[in-house]
């Protein structure tokens, strides 16, 4: 699926907790840049990403192609 580009988490009230370069929300899956702050992603159990510049983690594309299936 397409993912959500600047995804922002939001608390029950409606305030931004932190925020995602990509992230696919119902797979709980967010892609962040190396200084992004991920504990408000990892403490809601989503699986977090940190990539640079052309990096794409192998297990992000696992990931990815297991919620294809």
């Amino acid at each position: 699926s397409v993912p959500v580009v600047g995804y922002e988490l939001m608390s029950d009230k409606g305030r931004i907790l932190a925020e995602a370069e990509l992230a696919w929300p119902t797979a709980r899956i967010a892609v962040l840049l190396p200084n992004s702050e991920a504990i408000e992603f990892v403490s809601q159990n989503w699986h977090v990403f940190t990539v640079g510049i052309g990096e794409v983690p192998s297990e992000l594309i696992v990931l990815l192609m297991e919620t294809q299936a």
